[in-house]
């Protein structure tokens, strides 16, 4: 999909250990998902970089939970075939977690993004919005550039108008700068 221009999101996974980001989150080309706590702290569960070659991911994070009294509910019909799947369901609601749940919420993200700049965006610029708009000034392989701020993001398409290629991402033995183009 991303060498047909398609942005690819997708979770980074739940083992929680170093060199553990799943595929396809540790693609090059794919952006990859990483889970936070409430508080803004990282999940215990959500995977964390280097990639086996050394890239550092996942690139971005948003809230998946940490424990079962601060996850995303979900709804659970009496009898369903997941009724009973977890202990934990309390008067029909239960509550999961996972980068699964992370991604869509960066998913969103892209949309509002993409509606703003009114056409598709290639990783290079989506990366730029992330490290523009996220909460870490330098990447890691625990958060990526952090959790994004959507209003930050659209200020700065704003700012930007046409987004070009303007930075090269450069990573190197743990680190992660931009350099200009031309």
């Amino acid at each position: 999909l991303a060498q047909m221009g398609i942005l690819v999101i997708s979770a980074s996974g739940n083992d929680g250990t170093n060199y553990s980001i799943d595929d396809p989150g540790s693609s090059l080309k794919s952006v990859a998902v990483g889970s936070i706590k409430i508080n803004g702290s990282l999940s215990n569960f959500s995977s964390k970089g280097p990639t086996s070659d050394g890239r550092i991911k996942p690139d971005t994070v948003a809230f998946g939970g940490n424990a079962y009294n601060e996850g995303i509910i979900l709804a659970v019909p009496s009898g369903s075939s997941i009724d009973g799947w977890y202990d934990g369901v309390i008067n029909g609601y239960e509550p999961l977690l996972g980068t699964s749940f992370s991604t869509p919420i960066i998913t969103g993200f892209t949309a509002l993004i993409l509606e703003k700049h009114g056409k598709h965006l290639t990783r290079e610029q989506f990366e730029y919005i992330l490290m523009t708009s996220g909460t870490n000034f330098e990447k890691n392989n625990l958060t990526g550039w952090g959790l994004p701020n959507a209003e930050k993001a659209i200020s700065v398409l704003n700012n930007l108008g046409e987004i070009t290629p303007i930075f090269r991402i450069k990573e190197n033995n743990g680190t992660a700068g931009a350099t200009a183009i031309g």
